[in-house]
């Protein structure tokens, strides 16, 4: 597997009503394929508006279409200011690198703190040790994704509430539902694209 790009992070917003959101430029159907819970956040730049979101939601609607598209866990523990996470899912004694993530004065509890990802089952590993990494090391994007500035806030008062690494097809939040939400919905077009192909 060729090393994820994090490069290109969709901020997702929450959604609070019904109707059709195209603040991303690109195409509806994409925004309205996670209308149960979130919207495409207007980016500004191009890479954004064509192709990209489109061709992510198309594999991970292939991912949700062969059943691997699962929701995973993930620990972020609080110690001396700093998040730290796991390098995998599944971590070994060697593989288990603590990441540390400085967030100021926070003062949340550490079962309090956690990340959701939607991902494919068969690729867990791989891209959340590379998520990881990006996140000790890096955190280049080419729009600023807002997510240190979320995280010491409670999920009702964030204005971000999830981002989506659109090269990788990865999908992150720090409410378990609402990752559950994003999940059914990739399922749900899985499905109605299944019973048009027979109809």
């Amino acid at each position: 597997m060729s090393s994820p790009s994090f490069y290109l992070v969709q901020r997702l917003k929450h959604r609070e009503q019904e109707g059709s959101y195209n603040f991303f430029g690109g195409d509806t159907a994409i925004a309205n394929t996670l209308n149960s819970s979130v919207y495409l956040d207007y980016m500004g730049s191009s890479e954004f508006e064509f192709g990209a979101p489109a061709e992510s939601a198309n594999r991970l609607t292939a991912v949700a279409a062969a059943g691997r598209l699962a929701v995973v866990h993930h620990e972020l523990e609080y110690n001396n200011g700093a998040v730290i996470t796991p390098l995998s899912s599944n971590p070994t004694s060697a593989q288990l690198a603590l990441h540390r993530i400085s967030l100021g004065n926070y003062e949340r509890s550490k079962r309090d703190l956690a990340a959701f990802f939607v991902v494919d089952e068969d690729k867990k590993d791989d891209l959340l040790e590379a998520w990881g990494e990006w996140m000790n090391h890096d955190q280049r994007t080419r729009e600023p994704m807002g997510f240190m500035q979320e995280v010491p806030k409670a999920e009702e008062e964030r204005d971000i509430v999830g981002w989506w690494a659109l090269s990788a097809d990865l999908i992150w939040t720090l409410d378990e539902s609402r990752a559950q939400d994003i999940k059914i919905a990739f399922e749900r077009v899985a499905e109605e694209t299944l019973a048009k192909q027979k109809s």
